[in-house]
């Protein structure tokens, strides 16, 4: 079975692409909406917290050993 891929960050599943990093996928709307974040907006700390969220998680993965290829 295929997994179907989904957004870390509002948790959608993703049809058309997105952004990856590492482990993570964001879809296109909330990759839109991060780039026009501005600090007076009302949800700017929910925002931040997702992001600080999808930092940890980009190091975490950095910092994993790496796997043995056989």
């Amino acid at each position: 079975m295929t997994e179907k891929p989904y957004c870390t960050c509002c948790g959608r599943f993703i049809t058309g692409g997105g952004l990856r990093v590492y482990a993570t996928l964001i879809c296109r709307s909330c990759e839109a909406r991060i780039a026009r974040l501005k600090v007076d907006d009302p949800d700017y700390t929910y925002w931040l917290r997702v992001i600080h969220s999808l930092w940890d998680r980009w190091e975490q993965k950095i910092n994993e050993p790496p796997q043995p290829t056989t």
